[in-house]
């Protein structure tokens, strides 16, 4: 229950109106503030190799929404600079994901069998 409680307040926070009219730095700011409190509060750590398989998903799920929130407001980033400045957002996104695929796979093997 704590973790639905948590996740409907964490996108309350990511749909609040102080995102509406700001910058897309400002925005990548409070986005980057927003997740770091999201593991705080969730007991996750900062370095995803130390998180357990369901934390990398609830990691996975947190940065998937917060990009979507970024992009809805201001677009995919076109200058070079914007590119620059949201990448590590990204690159994090694509490692998360990367090692969440990683253990389905390695579970569905350990499950049905390998080859």
């Amino acid at each position: 229950m704590l973790v639905s409680e948590s996740s409907s307040s964490f996108d309350r926070q990511l749909t609040s109106g102080s995102l509406l009219h700001s910058s897309l730095e400002e925005t990548f700011n409070e986005v980057e503030r927003l997740l770091q409190e999201k593991r705080r509060n969730a007991g996750r750590p900062e370095a995803v190799e130390d998180m357990t398989v369901s934390q990398q998903a609830a990691e996975k799920i947190a940065i998937q929404k917060c990009l979507l929130r970024l992009e809805q407001l201001h677009g995919r980033a076109q200058s070079k600079e914007d590119r620059e400045m949201v990448r590590p957002l990204y690159d994090r996104y694509r490692a998360v994901k990367r090692v969440v695929a990683r253990a389905s796979s390695v579970s569905q093997v350990a499950l049905f069998g390998g080859g």
